[in-house]
């Protein structure tokens, strides 16, 4: 189980490291991001308004 888990965090953060080099976003500020955004966000549809809000002021 503990294999399992190890090897989903690896694809998923890989996947996110990538996604933060087409962004021009560090992976550690898209890291702490993700963190607030999940705090913020009271209803799942949420996220996606916060996430870009947070996204646009980055520019």
């Amino acid at each position: 189980m503990k294999l399992c888990a190890a090897n989903l965090i690896k694809k998923l953060c890989l996947d996110m490291y990538k996604r933060a080099g087409k962004i021009n976003i560090p992976f550690k500020d898209i890291v702490i991001m993700a963190f607030i955004i999940e705090r913020e966000a009271v209803k799942l549809t949420e996220r996606s308004v916060i996430a870009a809000v947070f996204y646009n002021r980055f520019r």
